[in-house]
């Protein structure tokens, strides 16, 4: 399927205005969640939410899923389920050392399904957290792909089942004020990044 062409950039003008506004990048067409993707994104990521947008999906169906069902969850009863998963074999279940926010290193344990659909969870968090265990559901751009570079991901899901960038740089910016534009990525990274309670 051909990726389709990249919505057009906004004027960086506006009519009946007294002066320029900044330039911005029209939103990626196939987002429907609250945080919006930059056109920019690549090719890969476009052509998985288009097929993420389809009803039914055709990759990361089981992310529409796991958001809304997993943010119920407290830390033991998420560990509890998605260890069931693994064991039942509805996802195969590795785990990664990675650097710990509290310093030193910590074992993330990813979960991964055949549509796409990948759970990580960080014990010790990460540096949208604030010190708490974390998760992330995410949707691979290539199913059949292991989870290596940094295009392997596409996007996340938020615990209502929606796309959201996985990082600054994917999410379509909101306004021109940089403290807004902060708070607006800020909350958009924790949209993604979600906390577990104990």
């Amino acid at each position: 399927m051909p990726t389709p062409p990249d919505p057009p950039v906004a004027p960086s003008t506006t009519p009946g205005s007294t002066g320029p506004v900044a330039a911005t990048t029209a939103a990626c067409p196939y987002a429907t969640g609250a945080y919006k993707f930059k056109s920019t994104v690549s090719p890969e990521t476009k052509a998985s939410l288009e097929k993420f947008s389809k009803d039914p999906p055709e990759v990361g169906g089981t992310a529409k899923t796991l958001g809304p069902e997993l943010i119920k969850l407290k830390e033991d009863a998420f560990k509890t389920k998605m260890e069931k998963d693994a064991a039942d074999g509805k996802c195969t279940r590795v785990e990664k050392e990675l650097a710990s926010p509290k310093g030193g290193k910590q074992k993330m344990a990813k979960y991964e399904y055949p549509d796409g659909t990948m759970v990580r969870y960080k014990p010790d968090g990460d540096a949208f957290s604030g010190g708490k265990a974390t998760y992330c559901v995410d949707v691979k751009n290539d199913p059949t792909k292991p989870d290596e570079k940094p295009n392997d991901v596409g996007f996340k899901v938020d615990e209502n089942g929606k796309a959201v960038p996985k990082n600054p740089a994917d999410l379509q910016e909101d306004g021109a004020d940089p403290v807004a534009k902060a708070d607006h990525a800020n909350k958009a990274m924790r949209a993604g990044h979600i906390s577990l309670e104990k």
